[in-house]
């Protein structure tokens, strides 16, 4: 038994929820969910005003959500200040150089407990393969909740998939010893790339990631 249904399920709802929001976004806000209020603590959200509907010009801000009295800001204007900011506190020389020697000091920490950590994970595994063995064999006997069965084998099924993925992770952190600082630069200049983009989609994938 397979969990193909619920994801034909998840994928459609999720096909239905980005059809519904398409026709009404009016532009891409890289800050929402990141900005607050620092009058009220409220979150930020993204609004855009249009002078004549259907045909003036539009405008975009972030507003705070409880309308406390805190001022509207234009999107661009704190758009850009907050790249400016990440640009200069994240992608400087001097920060990279930072990040570049964290990143090898955790991946070095990391690789000192993958043993034990691939050790659990696959015995996990084996667990759960025998959970779904066992439930499998009652729904072939006819044994049992049918519906309960099949939700804990799903279950079961799509944590098994999740492990998996996290053990192939451990075992190609075992095969190598150290992140070479060139690799690390490799994925800051991407970001950085994506970041000063002309895409607001690029730029907030970038900006989610704090």
């Amino acid at each position: 038994v397979q969990p193909d249904l619920f994801d034909r399920v998840n994928a459609k709802l999720e096909t239905r929820r980005k059809r519904g929001g398409a026709s009404k976004a009016m532009a891409i806000y890289i800050l929402s969910g990141k900005v607050f209020c620092g009058n009220c603590g409220s979150l930020y959200a993204g609004l855009t005003y249009t002078n004549r509907p259907g045909k003036g010009r539009r405008y975009f801000y972030y507003r705070c959500q409880k309308k406390c009295g805190s001022r509207q800001i234009p999107k661009a204007d704190l758009e850009q200040a907050v790249i400016d900011r990440i640009a200069d506190q994240v992608f400087s020389d001097e920060a990279v150089r930072r990040i570049v020697k964290r990143v090898q000091e955790m991946y070095a920490e990391r690789r000192k407990t993958s043993g034990s950590q691939r050790e659990t994970i696959e015995q996990e595994i084996r667990d759960l393969e025998r959970k779904i063995d066992n439930w499998l064999e009652l729904l072939g006997e006819g044994i049992g909740n049918r519906q309960a069965l099949i939700e804990k084998v799903n279950a079961a099924t799509n944590k098994k998939e999740y492990l998996e993925r996290e053990l192939l992770k451990i075992q190609a952190m075992e095969r190598v010893p150290q992140i070479s600082e060139h690799e690390i630069m490799k994925v800051m200049n991407k970001k950085k790339d994506l970041l000063l983009s002309a895409s607001d989609a690029n730029k907030k994938k970038v900006i989610e990631e704090f």
